[in-house]
């Protein structure tokens, strides 16, 4: 693995870290709620609750975020190699990830882990693993016909676990009913 040191960029990665964090305390502060876009975008796209309003206007930075840093730098055009149907097909599966994961790995690594979540910890451990299992030993199609047959067992043989969490009537880690 080699570093492209001529688009490193340490210190606005370091800004934008700080950024997010402070962000993420901002908001659990102000509202009590954790900063997982995943969860603020499924909020803000069934509309429910009176959450709505600032999920939107959250939303609406993010998007305007990038036409407003433009006024002040000049960035780099993104270079997309990758064909348009298959990027679709990477969000559709990662957006039923992070729904059955219960968030993003942004959510898990910067919220989750700052409150010591349990499910946040396990998640999080297993990315670099993970990453480093599919760079060493697999190609692109192999890596992603192992992750779906993965993907498919563990649906299967969590099904039921899976309906009662979309439901919200599955126990939570570690808390037993009637305790």
């Amino acid at each position: 693995m080699e570093i492209d040191w001529m688009h490193f960029t340490p210190w606005a990665s370091l800004a934008g870290g700080v950024t997010i964090g402070l962000a993420a305390a901002a908001l659990l502060l102000l509202t009590g709620r954790t900063l997982g876009i995943s969860g603020i975008f499924y909020g803000a796209l069934t509309g429910h609750g009176p959450d709505f309003s600032w999920r939107a206007t959250f939303l609406l930075g993010l998007l305007a975020a990038p036409t407003v840093l433009k006024i002040f730098f000049t960035p780099m055009p993104p270079q997309i190699d990758t064909p348009l149907a298959l990027l679709a097909v990477a969000g559709l599966l990662v957006g039923f990830g992070t729904r059955l994961g219960n968030g993003c790995t942004s959510g898990h690594g910067v919220c989750g882990l700052a409150r010591l979540s349990r499910r946040s910890i396990v998640a999080v451990a297993t990315f670099p693993v993970l990453a480093w299992v599919l760079h060493e030993y697999g190609h692109a199609w192999r890596a992603l016909a192992f992750m779906s047959l993965a993907s498919l067992l563990i649906v299967a043989r969590h099904h039921e676990n899976i309906r009662r969490l979309l439901a919200g009537t599955e126990s939570r880690f570690g808390k037993h009913e009637g305790k």
